[in-house]
């Protein structure tokens, strides 16, 4: 069996879907060490026409958004420090977007860093806009129908 990740298999085209755009591409702790979705990314962002610019702390070296490990929950407190410092980094790169991969570090970002547009990559390499308000609603909702619990031990199955 072969496992490919999404970036592999979906057909993104060669075709300019940038205006001169620069993206600044946060790395999840997850992908930190070995690299792959990183790398894909930033080599279909740049086929797709969009600069890819690297923050100070990148890849290997990334700092986490402060979603893992239930961070928020335990040391708020350091999530803020931790997003200030990102922020920061976005800012010295002069980058137009903050691009992420993993979708609990685009909505860390997105919520606390209001003043920057921040995104799936998947989002501008198939030029939808993003719309994150209300995804936590949406997906509570999802366990609330009768069907509920089951959605919920599939989800939490091995």
């Amino acid at each position: 069996m072969i496992i490919q990740t999404v970036y592999e298999v979906l057909d993104f085209g060669n075709g300019k879907r940038n205006d001169g755009r620069r993206c600044a591409v946060h790395d999840s702790c997850p992908d930190r060490v070995a690299g792959l979705f990183g790398s894909q990314v930033r080599t279909l962002l740049e086929q797709s026409g969009f600069t890819t610019v690297e923050m100070l702390h990148s890849k290997a070296n990334t700092i986490c958004c402060g979603s893992g490990g239930q961070l928020s929950h335990f040391r708020p407190d350091l999530v803020d420090e931790l997003v200030e410092q990102r922020h920061a980094e976005f800012q010295q790169t002069d980058a137009d977007i903050l691009a992420g991969y993993c979708m609990s570090c685009v909505l860390k970002y997105d919520a606390m860093l209001p003043s920057i547009p921040v995104t799936h990559a998947l989002n501008l390499l198939l030029e939808l806009e993003p719309d994150y308000s209300g995804v936590k609603e949406r997906a509570r909702r999802m366990f609330e129908r009768p069907d509920g619990e089951k959605l919920w031990e599939e989800v939490m199955a091995d």
